[in-house]
């Protein structure tokens, strides 16, 4: 059995006073701060463990006076933790089932451990009664001393991640008589003489203490979508209907059969960026059974589908659509049309892209009996945190 003990029980004074003036009073403990999918730091710590295949359980030390805000009915326990990290830890073993042959101790403020790191420790801590993972340091390291400093050889220097693993026995002697100048759990075991097998850590690994370790996390939890789109109209038989391609009207030119001014270029753009932000398609949103968008401007329908992406926090990043269609050139309005569609999407026109093609006279748009549009939109919602 293996049991994983998350240690939630830090003051984040150290984030607490890296954040800039405009932050939040009430969201300056890191731990509570809402990252990846809204879960919180402590959240998706405890998930990466709990989610692990070979990991039975988790239990959470949680700070003093602060429980119920750790509370998780699927945890083993949930405890106060003590004055140090010692002593918190060796709560929070003590609360394992005596079954527990392997004890995982991971910090919360690591939110992402990856799955095949947490493997490696545990493989190890059966091996060998105690392991850490850990990163070889790439940076040149200077030992201060007082008569100034000295470059250490940082081919045998490493930095310490966690999770963790030890055999429960071992971890339970160690943290016995440890005192608050650990600052992991491997080196109380080496304090006993004890010795900590050492397997590859991860960069992505990476812990919380600062307000700027978030910026990270940030990059980590936006999000970039594609939706494709696809329209078609058929030519007209009212010799009074304008052709109106992505917002531009093309005049003397045989207009397209539609509800709306059949403006295909468009629509097949707004059903993409719809699509991308799984928000339906243009016909749900806009029927031809609705009176009120009869002979209505598609620039209408796009403006309306950026403001819905806009709702939901998502923004344009690009937009490249292809008319499909035997007619009309476009010519020199290629960038009018540009400009027109970039306008109601708010973004600059060199992330809107337009390409014509014809059908070289096969099939129904070779016999010019109708067009049609192709469209890819790429959107990005960008963390909140």
């Amino acid at each position: 059995m293996t049991v994983a003990v998350l240690l939630a029980a830090g003051s984040s004074e150290r984030f607490a006073r890296s954040c800039p003036p405009s932050w939040p009073a009430d969201r300056r403990d890191k731990l509570q701060v809402r990252i990846e999918r809204g879960r919180t730091i402590w959240q998706a710590a405890f998930e990466s463990l709990a989610s692990h295949p070979e990991i039975d359980a988790v239990g959470i030390v949680a700070p003093k006076g602060k429980v119920e805000a750790f509370h998780r009915a699927d945890a083993l326990f949930v405890t106060e933790g003590g004055h140090s990290r010692a002593e918190s830890a060796q709560i929070g073993v003590s609360k394992t089932p005596e079954a527990a042959q392997i004890v995982l101790i991971h910090d919360a403020a690591r939110p992402n451990p990856p799955p095949a790191l947490i493997a490696r420790v545990i493989e190890a801590a059966k091996d060998s009664g105690a392991a850490a993972p850990c990163l070889q340091v790439t940076d040149t390291i200077r030992k201060v001393e007082e008569n100034g400093s000295v470059t250490l050889d940082r081919t045998r220097l490493f930095a310490a991640q966690t999770p963790q693993g030890f055999r429960r026995e071992v971890i339970l002697q160690a943290l016995e008589g440890a005192d608050e100048t650990i600052t992991d759990e491997a080196s109380a075991v080496e304090k006993i003489g004890g010795r900590v097998a050492i397997v590859d850590g991860d960069p992505a690994n990476r812990k919380i203490t600062t307000f700027d370790d978030l910026a990270y996390f940030r990059h980590r939890a936006s999000e970039v979508r594609t939706g494709v789109g696809y329209d078609v109209h058929a030519v007209s038989d009212d010799p009074a209907r304008r052709l109106v391609l992505g917002g531009v009207e093309f005049p003397g030119e045989v207009g397209l059969r539609g509800h709306s001014d059949a403006d295909v270029l468009t629509h097949a753009i707004v059903d993409a960026l719809l699509g991308a932000a799984s928000l339906g398609d243009i016909g749900q949103h806009f029927p031809d059974t609705d009176p009120k968008w009869k002979d209505c401007c598609s620039l209408h329908f796009l403006r309306a589908a950026r403001d819905m992406l806009s709702g939901a926090g998502w923004s344009v990043v690009s937009v490249d659509a292809t008319l499909v269609a035997e007619w009309p050139r476009l010519g020199d309005r290629r960038d009018t049309i540009r400009q027109a569609l970039a306008k109601e999407l708010a973004v600059p026109s060199e992330k809107v892209n337009i390409k014509a093609t014809t059908h070289e006279g096969l099939g129904a748009y070779g016999r010019r009996e109708g067009m049609a549009a192709m469209a890819v939109a790429t959107i990005e919602r960008q963390a909140t945190f």
